[in-house]
């Protein structure tokens, strides 16, 4: 992955030193060549995008309004819809012509971030 995809706040799977072990943790900083997670220094290779899954969407408070569609945690009184195509992938519309593709926790956490100014909580079961 690209140090460019990640910002602070992200919470991703990483690995430590070629290790198969996948853990999960969330960027506290980033760095030229690394970014620290839980107290880890990871090289950027060994960070993995955790993909977005309707389990992810409930963890970070949202709300299934109707099948395959949520609505996010109300923030500066907005909630954002989400929506889930027949084969699993996640987007949000932004008008009729305009969608933003959601692959992934960290790239639906971007997105509420600046839809809303706000960090999005997730509540790891």
């Amino acid at each position: 992955m690209s140090k460019y995809d990640f910002r602070i706040g992200n919470a991703v799977n990483y690995s430590m030193n070629g290790d198969l072990t996948l853990l999960q943790g969330t960027i506290t900083s980033l760095g030229w060549n690394k970014a620290v997670i839980n107290n880890d220094s990871v090289k950027y290779a060994n960070i993995q995008p955790i993909p977005l899954t309707e389990d992810l969407l409930y963890a970070c408070g949202c709300e299934e309004i109707e099948e395959r569609m949520w609505l996010t945690p109300t923030v500066n009184h907005t909630r954002t819809r989400v929506r889930q195509t027949e084969n699993g992938s996640f987007y949000s519309p932004i008008n009729e012509h305009r969608v933003v593709i959601l692959p992934y926790l960290h790239t639906f956490q971007n997105y509420m971030q600046v839809m809303d100014g706000q960090e999005l909580e997730i509540k790891w079961t």
